[in-house]
């Protein structure tokens, strides 16, 4: 199984990044199961 936790918190450190960081790091504990953990604050975004 493939986790994939998107943080859209501006906030890279806040508690929200906290807590994913802390579920992420229980799932990958489980060889079956993959988790990544993507902040969106890392990435230009632009609306039209």
């Amino acid at each position: 199984m493939k986790v994939l936790m998107i943080n859209s918190s501006p906030r890279k450190n806040g508690a929200t990044a906290k807590i994913l960081g802390e579920i992420s790091d229980i799932l990958k504990e489980y060889d079956e199961v993959g988790a990544e953990l993507i902040h969106l604050s890392d990435y230009s975004l632009e609306f039209f």
